[in-house]
């Protein structure tokens, strides 16, 4: 399946958890080898969890990952 064609199945399950009063949709990201993010999959609330992992230090590695901008540290 390509890209474009994810973008656009996720954008649907967004739709139906509108529809379905979802509070909040889990989406699978990955880093691909040549430095790009893609969406794997979008999925309901029941199908997220930690596995493996504790829970504080998945968000800080991810958090680390972030390149800095301009913006951050001085409040907005």
């Amino acid at each position: 399946m390509k890209a474009s064609q994810r973008l656009v199945k996720c954008g649907n399950r967004v739709l139906e958890a509108q529809r379905l009063k979802v509070p909040f949709l889990v989406v699978d990201i990955a880093k691909m080898q040549d430095g790009r993010w893609i969406v794997i999959e979008c999925n309901d609330a029941q199908e997220s969890g930690y596995t493996g992992i504790v829970p504080q230090l998945l968000w800080r590695q991810v958090l680390q990952a972030i390149p800095p901008t301009e913006h951050s540290g001085n409040g907005g």
